[in-house]
């Protein structure tokens, strides 16, 4: 595969798993706002984790949700989905990083330098015994 295929996947993968990360803990996920007068108009947003409560004033008051059993399924799973693709999206990206060409070539130059510069090297030999 091209090199720079491999590189611009390689950057994707990362801009994906860096917006995950960053989308997860968002808190408006879902808002709704009740219009009123001067004091009671307030912004109610949610996201899975929490819902949050917002006045007029700048009052602001957050609770976590009471109890993982109490959620609905479909939340439980999202939770679960979203947490495993923070996890599983860090594995790929380090196993997409050592599997690039060039960080191949980097590796193995990096052991000739370390072999080279080591006095303590025997070398290598083709046959073993020669005179």
């Amino acid at each position: 595969m091209d090199p720079i295929v491999e590189v611009v996947a390689l950057f994707l993968g990362f801009l994906g798993w860096v917006l995950v990360g960053v989308a997860l803990p968002n808190r408006y996920w879902k808002t709704s706002t009740v219009d009123g007068n001067v004091i009671s108009t307030s912004t109610i947003y949610e996201n899975p984790w929490m819902f949050c409560a917002t006045n007029s004033t700048g009052v602001h008051n957050c609770q976590e949700f009471p109890s993982l059993l109490a959620l609905n399924g479909y939340v439980q799973a999202f939770r679960a989905i979203m947490i495993t693709s923070v996890v599983i999206g860090a594995f790929g990206l380090v196993m997409a990083l050592l599997g690039i060409r060039c960080v191949a070539v980097s590796w193995y130059a990096f052991n000739i330098t370390q072999n080279f510069f080591d006095p303590f090297y025997p070398g290598t030999s083709t046959t073993g015994d020669e005179d």
